[in-house]
């Protein structure tokens, strides 16, 4: 929940008004730490 909340918070900002077709993986690192 603590990384959603910030990846939301990201999202629902002016910030993010170019980003468009991504796809944001909310996994703690996962993916990262297993390389995938």
């Amino acid at each position: 929940p603590r990384e959603l909340k910030g990846t939301l918070i990201y999202l629902l900002s002016d910030a993010s008004a170019f980003v468009t077709g991504e796809t944001v993986f909310v996994d703690g690192g996962f993916n990262a730490w297993c390389g995938v």
